[in-house]
């Protein structure tokens, strides 16, 4: 009977010694990264549309009209100058998603395969732009994505493979690039800490693992 890719996924979660043996030989064992179905453009549409929402907001750069007028007046009557007030402007944020893949000893070389496969899905559907921050205790890889590159850019990539896990590191990074959202591709093994001003989603195949205690769970096991 044919292994289905839950099954199969979970076996290599669990296979003893079955992570650390070096994903970039084997990623250049295979033309074409793991098929992925998985629908990123459903997912991250309405995360991102609350990202990039087209709201007012005030603007130092533009007074608002009745200072204008008020500030015309004071100099017409040689009065004193009005305290100034900001106008509003239209948000004009491009969308901006950071990937997070999760190397560490714990994810299996099937599972790194299938997270780099899962990746190059979010830079082609999502239509926005995106980051890649390859991490395990800390983020030692960024790189921006291009679609037509993206499946070059992870296969030549030097993955770390004997580290831990800490989320720590890399939601800091993210926060320097000021994300619409963060995808983190993880097996949810590592430590949390405290929640970033941004959405979060955890990409996992492990979807009975514990709940991490802020963002959105969503699993690639099938």
């Amino acid at each position: 009977m044919p292994i289905d890719r839950q099954t199969h996924v979970t076996q290599s979660l669990q296979a003893p010694g079955a992570s650390g043996r070096g994903i970039g030989a084997v990623l250049a064992r295979v033309l074409d990264l793991p098929r992925v179905e998985t629908p990123w453009e459903v997912h991250l549409r309405r995360l991102l549309a609350k990202a990039v929402v087209d709201a007012p907001r005030l603007s130092h750069h533009r007074p608002r009209s009745s200072w204008i007028a008020a500030e015309a007046e004071a100099r017409l009557s040689r009065g004193p100058t009005p305290v100034f007030e900001p106008g509003q402007a239209r948000n004009r944020k491009r969308p901006r998603i950071i990937v997070g893949l999760d190397s560490s000893s714990s994810v299996s070389d099937t599972v790194l395969s299938l997270f780099a496969a899962e990746v190059a899905g979010i830079a082609r559907r999502s239509g926005a732009e995106t980051h890649l921050l390859c991490f395990d205790e800390t983020v030692y890889h960024h790189a921006v994505l291009k679609p037509a590159q993206c499946e070059n850019a992870l296969t030549s990539a030097d993955f770390r493979r004997d580290g831990g896990t800490s989320f720590r590191d890399v939601l800091d990074e993210a926060r320097k690039i000021d994300p619409s959202i963060v995808v983190i591709l993880t097996d949810l093994d590592g430590a949390f800490g405290p929640p970033p001003p941004f959405d979060v989603v955890w990409a996992t195949p492990r979807p009975s693992w514990p709940l991490p205690p802020f963002g959105k769970v969503l699993s690639l096991a099938r």
